[in-house]
């Protein structure tokens, strides 16, 4: 077959219209030469051909997955959902990595001090983003949130800062709720377990699709 960019990559360049936009007519054309597209429909043609390939071995991945796969999943990444509210001091390109840890440490040196998390909310209101949501086994948030609010109990904050990629977060855990059983929740968890397994291997759609075709 002809050498092509992949997919994902494809559709990233696609999305951000590199190629696309009519003032990039030369751009676009290079893009199509350079992945042995003979034509912009030819392109879409293939990005449509590889969504229904990626749901093919979605839905073959997602049987092969077994009851045993499930519990052990369960057993070793499940926790009850819990609500949080969390203090976010955003960086930005006019906020520094630097500033904005500082007003977080402010923030956080003044509820040890004995403000309230209401007071403190109201006081640094210009310089935060708040927010209430449930935390779950298969949120999609970054490790180290959900590391650092897993280990709280409820009406407890975290007491050092947690950094993500948006910048410095104060975390509450205001409530837990009630664990969920395994067949409550199966399918969620045959996804996790798919995610799981693609993680672990780079290659598993290629290989997937070879097997898939013997089969």
């Amino acid at each position: 077959g002809k050498i092509r960019c992949k997919p994902y990559v494809c559709r990233q360049q696609y999305t951000k219209g590199v190629y696309i936009v009519e003032s990039n007519q030369s751009k676009k054309e290079q893009f199509l030469k350079q992945n042995n597209f003979d034509s912009e429909e030819d392109f879409l043609e293939y990005l449509k051909l590889e969504y229904k390939r990626n749901l093919l071995v979605e839905e073959y991945l997602k049987a092969k997955v077994t009851d045993k796969n499930i519990k052990d999943y369960y057993k070793e990444n499940y926790f009850a959902p819990f609500k949080v509210e969390h203090i976010l001091v955003k960086t930005s390109s006019s906020v520094t990595k630097d500033e904005a840890k500082a007003t977080a440490e402010k923030i956080l040196k003044a509820l040890k001090g004995g403000s309230s998390w209401e007071e403190v909310k109201t006081k640094y209101k210009d310089d935060i983003t708040t927010e209430n949501f449930t935390v779950e086994f298969d949120s999609s948030l970054e490790e180290n949130f959900v590391k650092a609010a897993k280990k709280l109990k409820d009406n407890k904050y975290t007491t050092s800062l947690v950094e993500t990629s948006y910048g410095y977060h104060i975390i509450l855990r205001t409530e837990t709720k009630e664990k969920e059983s395994v067949s409550d929740i199966k399918d969620r968890l045959i996804t996790k377990v798919v995610s799981q397994e693609k993680n672990k291997d780079t290659n598993y759609y290629q290989k997937t699709l070879v097997i898939m075709r013997k089969e």
